[in-house]
């Protein structure tokens, strides 16, 4: 194992709505087995609590893409863009081939 400096900060998500966060962690690493070591004080946060720092540290251009991804109504989930998200509906189907059924006569 080889320690890695200067990392601030390490958020690791878990299959739930949150996620562990070490701030100032020491990092630990065997790049050549895929194996990495976090330790440090950590605390436990939701996803409502990560959001606006995630978001506040997104480049301006990486921003106005996601803003576009849900003005197109690729959010999902209704809200204010329920009319196009119906619209691209139709669309997208024409876009997916028929099936053909594979015998094993052939």
């Amino acid at each position: 194992m080889h320690a890695i400096g200067g990392i601030e900060e390490v958020t690791l998500f878990g299959p739930g709505e949150g996620c562990t966060v070490y701030t100032n962690p020491k990092v630990q690493a065997s790049i050549g087995s895929n194996t990495f070591v976090v330790s440090g004080p950590s605390a436990e946060r939701t996803m409502e609590e990560m959001l606006p720092a995630m978001l506040g540290s997104l480049p301006p251009e990486a921003l106005a893409a996601l803003a576009a991804h849900f003005k197109a109504g690729a959010g999902g989930g209704g809200g204010g863009v329920g009319g196009a998200g119906g619209a691209g509906g139709a669309d997208d189907d024409e876009d997916v081939p028929e099936l053909e059924e594979i015998t094993g006569d052939e």
